[in-house]
């Protein structure tokens, strides 16, 4: 997942962190966000709070909705981390320690690693290989969120291409699937505040193209145009459409502190 700054790449990749927990296993590496950010846009995304609100009043200012949310949350098989991921091997020696493997891994975002100059690029193009190739052997589903270098978006009238992934070719080689994020808003204020649009620039067992959807900022919410799916059993048989009937006993994922 590819975008600029505020052009909605976390809140969207926490969201699809946040859905597919409910019936898979899911690890969030934030090598940006803290814990408690995270867990704030995941509060505002399911409760429907602003989030500029949820600055001025803190948790305390709603209490009511956090009981509610915390009762939900329980079902969810979401770990956030900050501890591990700033190197592959990291990832590596933690997936070899479980018995109880993720589903999906997802990584917010690759440029965080700390080297710098030439040296990062080869650094992440490295990780972008072996972070592949863990999914392969383990088994899961892994998202790389990264950012676009400005250059790219001033050449393509603010929109980025797969070209502009930031400090990598790995990235654009190795991805199955590449998707860009951009909310026009953001840069120009006379365009509709709620659309959003995803560029499907890479696809390696499909078709490439746009699809637009209704983002709502104040809530780090992201949804479907055209229809909105609410009932927990028609979720469940939307999962098993897109993962071909195949389904996940989540019972002995254990829950983690920290």
């Amino acid at each position: 997942i590819g975008g600029r700054p505020s052009n909605g790449k976390s809140s969207l990749a926490l969201q699809i962190a946040k859905d597919v927990a409910e019936h898979h296993k899911v690890l969030f590496i934030s090598l940006e966000m803290s814990i408690e950010a995270c867990i704030k846009r995941i509060f505002c995304n399911m409760m429907q709070i602003d989030n500029k609100l949820l600055r001025k009043k803190g948790f305390e200012g709603y209490e009511k909705e956090w009981v509610e949310f915390s009762s939900l949350i329980k079902n969810y098989r979401l770990v956030i981390s900050r501890y591990i991921g700033k190197t592959w091997e990291e990832i590596s020696e933690v997936l070899t320690s479980l018995d109880d493997k993720p589903d999906l891994i997802i990584l917010d975002y690759i440029q965080c690693l700390s080297e710098i100059g030439m040296k990062k690029m080869e650094v992440i193009d490295e990780y972008v290989k072996n972070f592949r190739n863990l999914a392969i052997e383990h088994n899961f589903a892994a998202v790389i969120v990264s950012q676009i270098n400005r250059s790219n978006v001033k050449e393509n009238d603010g929109e980025p291409t797969l070209s502009g992934l930031k400090y990598s070719g790995f990235l654009e080689e190795h991805a199955d699937k590449a998707l860009l994020t951009h909310w026009a808003h953001h840069s120009n204020n006379s365009e509709p505040r709620e659309k959003f649009k995803i560029i499907l620039a890479k696809n390696k067992e499909g078709e490439t193209g746009v699809h637009y959807i209704k983002t709502l900022p104040q809530f780090s919410r992201f949804e479907d145009e055209n229809s909105k799916i609410s009932a927990p059993d028609e979720k469940h048989k939307q999962a098993e459409d897109i993962f071909g009937g195949k389904t996940v006993n989540t019972k002995n994922w254990n829950e983690t502190e920290g």
